[in-house]
C-alpha cells in the first residue's frame, strides 16, 4: 500500500494492466469452462484494488455500439484501456492525496 501512495503514478499503469489482464483472463476461463477456484481470486482483484479500471471497461462497454461510428474491436480496446488507465490513475493520486501523502 505504500507502493500506491508514493508513486501513484507508477503504480496506477501497472494494477491497470493486471486488472485487464483478469478480465481477459476471466473470459477466456468462462468460455473453456473455468473452476470457481480459479475465477475467485481474479473477480476479487477486479472488485477491490482493480475496481477502478473495472468501471472504467464497464463504461465503455456500455457505450460501445450506441453510437454508428463507434464499432470494431480494437477501437473499443483502445477505449476501454484508456479510460481504465485514466480512473485508476485518478484514484490512485486523489488516495495519495487523502492518506497525507504527497504525488508528484
Amino acid at each position: 500500500m505504500k507502493f500506491i501512495t508514493r508513486q501513484p503514478l507508477i503504480a496506477a499503469p501497472i494494477v491497470t494492466l493486471i486488472s485487464l489482464m483478469s478480465g481477459g483472463g476471466m473470459v477466456v476461463m468462462a468460455d473453456f469452462g473455468g473452476s470457481l477456484w480459479g475465477f475467485l481470486p481474479l473477480f476479487v482483484w477486479l472488485g477491490t484494488i482493480g475496481l477502478p479500471s473495472t468501471v472504467g471497461v464497464v463504461i465503455a462497454a456500455t457505450c460501445w455500439g450506441r453510437v454508428p461510428a463507434m464499432t470494431g474491436f480494437l477501437p473499443f480496446a483502445a477505449l476501454a484501456a484508456a479510460l481504465a488507465l485514466t480512473l485508476q490513475t485518478s484514484f490512485f493520486v486523489m488516495f495519495s492525496k487523502a492518506s497525507g501523502r504527497r504525488a508528484p
